[in-house]
């Protein structure tokens, strides 16, 4: 079974501070996941680039089969799209 959600050595800057730093999982449809990890380990930062409220930096993130560019995404392409 594919992913619906997979992150591929994913990193996110803002200025010179970086906040993700090369994550890669993948999440697949009938699991529960969980992110676990200290304050400002990146848990909101990662939660926000999948539902497209935050753009990567590096690496690849991918929706079901759509990849998601670090510049032209946003949730309702992807509602649109696989609802």
């Amino acid at each position: 079974m594919s992913p619906v959600v997979e992150f591929c050595s994913v990193s996110k800057c803002f200025g010179s501070k970086l906040l993700v730093d090369n994550v890669s999982f993948k999440l697949h449809q009938k699991e529960i996941t969980t992110l676990i990890g200290q304050n400002g380990a990146g848990k909101t930062t990662i939660a926000k680039m999948i539902l497209g409220l935050e753009k990567h930096t590096q690496g690849q993130i991918r929706i079901k089969d759509y990849r998601v560019a670090t510049s032209a995404w946003s949730p309702s392409i992807a509602l649109a799209k696989y609802a």
